[in-house]
């Protein structure tokens, strides 16, 4: 996620309609959460990249609209 973590953040921004800063917040803590669970990629960067997006949209969203998410990494 470090590797595409401007792109990420600027089309997750755009398609959600909010602020840039805000998704960056929550994709700098999914990072340092699969640093400190040991995740990495394995495989398919493509996918990953795809999965990444849909979580990073998913939490994003969540936060945008008050919510505390408690989604298993």
């Amino acid at each position: 996620m470090r590797c595409a973590q401007q792109r990420l953040g600027a089309a997750v921004a755009r398609a959600l309609k909010i602020e840039r800063y805000s998704v960056e917040q929550v994709l700098g803590m999914l990072i340092e959460r699969c640093e400190r669970l040991g995740l990495y990629v394995h495989g398919n960067r493509r996918d990953a990249r795809r999965y990444s997006r849909w979580m990073l949209e998913r939490l994003a969203g969540l936060y945008s609209q008050g919510e505390t998410p408690h989604l298993p990494l």
